[in-house]
Parts: structure tokens; C-alpha cells; sequence
């Protein structure tokens, strides 16, 4: 989910003609009727975002779903994804904490949007949320998208008030999904289930700003052997390549 660790800018985007051309191939063939677009990025551009609406509307109302950011469904794009089919979009969430966000590189626009010179945050049931994915999980619910949030726990530094903001992140997400259902209903139930609480454990893989945080090569160092040289590149020997071949 953070660019900066898959090239940054340094990516092609295929056209809305081709993705197309991709989903009639595979109606044709095995008759789906949800097709996954795993990309991380998906709804980057916003411009084919708005071109998929028309070009979508060629598959039958084919129904799919895909991953990108949460302040990237905070403006027109959640809106117009479910214009164009998509009935699901996987989050990245990692953390509602927006100081563990900060350790994680992954602030940015989803702690100042476009335009904002410090963080943006709303309070909710004591708690101050990240602005950007509040409107994202609002919008994706208003227009009828799922969205399901992964997370992250166990980040270097993270501590007990970072994580408790994450829980509370998700069970204002409960309370969101559950609104007007009757308690104890299915439906109730249906909704409430369907809002993910598990998390990730944070692991450190090279490249990562995880993996360059110094508290966690402390960790690397002490229990896996690894060593630094003085620009914080690992040392190519054998700790760092057992470490990655048990990754």
C-alpha cells in the first residue's frame, strides 16, 4: 500500500479498454460473475476512475471489487468505482493511530490531504481518527461498496493508547455497518460479522521503513543476527539471507 516501497511513481496503468477486453474474456470463458483486480493502487488515477463508469457498463453489470487507499475514497471515487460495479474494496488501514501512521511512512495524504498543513483528525467516541479514512469507510458504505480494512499491530513503538485507537477505529466501523439494523437480527449479526477485527502482526521485509526503523534493527540484530553498515543497508551474509528465506 505505500508506493514509495514499489517504485513510487515508477509504474504503468493499464486502460480501461483493456481491463475491458480482460473481463468479457473471462465472462465468456467461465462465466463469472465477480472478477478481483488484486492492485494495491487500483484507483490511483483518478481520471480512469471516471472512464471506467462508461467502459464498465459494457459487462452486464458485472460485479467486482479490488484494493487502494482510504483517502482515496474519500472524494468522487468511491462513488464512481460503485457507479462502475465494484461491490468491494480491501483497505490497507495498517493503523488508526495517526503517530504509528507516521512511523510507518504511511501519513501523507491520509493524515493532511491535498492542501492541509497539518493533520487532519475527527474525534470520535474519544478517540482521534485520521479525517481521510473516516470519509472513506463512510463513503464506501453510502454507495453500497464493503469495504474491509486490514491491520497491523506490533509496529516498533507502537504503544497501548496507539493500539486501542485501531480497536476503537473498528467498532466505530461495527457501529456504522449496524446502524438502523435490529440488535441480535441476522442482518445485525451479517453486518457486524462482516467487519474484520484481526490483525496482522507487523513484520519487517527489506526495503521497508519498517525494516530501516532503528528499534526494529535492534530487534533484527538481537534475534536474527543481522547487521547494519554504517548507511543502514543490511550486511549481505548469511543472517540476512536465513532471514529472508524463513520470510
Amino acid at each position: 500500500c505505500y508506493r514509495g516501497a514499489q517504485g513510487e511513481r515508477n509504474y504503468g496503468m493499464r486502460s480501461p479498454e483493456d481491463l475491458v477486453a480482460e473481463a468479457k474474456w473471462l465472462q465468456e470463458t467461465y462465466e463469472i460473475d465477480f472478477l478481483g483486480f488484486p492492485d494495491d493502487n487500483f484507483a490511483v488515477d483518478v481520471r480512469r476512475i471516471r472512464a471506467l463508469v462508461e467502459a464498465f457498463g459494457s459487462l452486464n453489470r458485472l460485479r467486482w471489487g479490488t484494493h487502494t487507499r482510504l483517502d482515496e475514497a474519500a472524494d468522487e471515487r468511491a462513488e464512481l468505482m460503485a457507479k462502475a460495479g465494484c461491490v468491494y474494496i480491501g483497505f490497507g488501514a495498517e493503523s488508526a493511530s495517526a503517530r504509528v501512521l507516521e512511523r510507518m511512512n504511511k501519513g501523507g495524504v491520509i493524515l493532511r490531504p491535498r492542501g492541509a498543513k497539518s493533520n487532519v483528525l475527527e474525534r470520535i467516541n474519544g478517540f482521534d481518527f485520521p479525517t481521510t479514512m473516516v470519509k472513506g469507510i463512510r463513503n464506501s458504505r453510502e454507495v453500497g461498496i464493503h469495504a474491509n480494512c486490514t491491520w497491523i499491530m506490533a509496529y516498533p513503538g507502537e504503544e497501548l493508547s496507539d493500539l486501542q485507537t485501531s480497536v476503537a477505529f473498528i467498532l466505530w466501523q461495527e457501529g456504522l455497518m449496524t446502524q438502523g439494523l435490529t440488535s441480535g437480527s441476522l442482518a445485525y449479526k451479517q453486518a457486524r460479522d462482516a467487519v474484520n477485527r484481526k490483525m496482522f502482526i507487523a513484520t519487517a521485509y527489506p526495503g521497508t521503513a519498517m525494516f530501516k526503523d532503528s528499534a526494529c534493527r535492534q530487534i533484527l540484530t538481537n534475534n536474527f543476527g543481522i547487521s547494519f553498515q554504517m548507511n543502514g543497508a543490511p550486511t549481505a551474509d548469511d543472517a540476512r539471507r536465513d532471514y529472508i528465506l524463513e520470510l
